[in-house]
């Protein structure tokens, strides 16, 4: 893809590791409660710390994305000096706006399933998510170049959320008798 395009993909992806560091906040905290809230059998408070952190989520996501979308060329500005990099990366900024809304919920979804002892509903999500991935990006690479790579990277991270869930049932509310 060239250097300008690894610096570009590289300098959103500092965008993307922000939000995730915040979300991973929530992800620690709802493992401990969800862990608390099986092992007490109390279904009542696990639905609701569940119903709680997918809130906070979104609230936050929607938060970072306005962030982003009002002040994102001035973050990219505090992340390099390189001129050539910030106004390439304007080609690929909607995709990071993209991001928050798309993935929060893989990043609380982990928490939940990690505090209910399910990681393999984790990593059966992640294997099939990696498998969109790298067949979005290789089919649609020769027509996108480096949009298919964000377009696959979207697609992974709504995926991986929607698997998560749909699995809530089996994953997490069967632990509780």
């Amino acid at each position: 893809m060239g250097d300008t395009q690894l610096a570009v993909n590289a300098l959103l992806l500092q965008l993307f590791t922000l939000f995730s560091y915040i979300m991973d906040g929530f992800a620690y905290a709802g493992e401990a409660l969800i862990g608390r809230y099986i092992g007490a059998q109390n279904r009542s408070l696990l639905k609701q710390t569940i119903q709680l952190l997918l809130r906070w989520g979104l609230i936050l996501s929607l938060t970072f994305t306005l962030l982003y979308f009002l002040w994102g060329n001035d973050l990219l500005n505090l992340l390099t000096n390189q001129k050539d990099v910030i106004e390439a990366s304007s080609d690929y900024f909607y995709w990071i706006l993209l991001v928050p809304i798309t993935g929060f919920s893989d990043f609380l979804w982990d928490g939940i399933l990690i505090g209910a002892s399910s990681s393999q509903t984790m990593r059966n999500a992640m294997l099939v998510a990696t498998g969109v991935f790298f067949a979005v990006y290789y089919w649609l690479y020769p027509h996108w170049h480096a949009h298919s790579l964000w377009l696959a990277f979207i697609l992974f991270l709504s995926l991986r959320g929607i698997l998560q869930h749909v699995q809530i049932k089996t994953a997490v509310y069967a632990k509780i008798k």
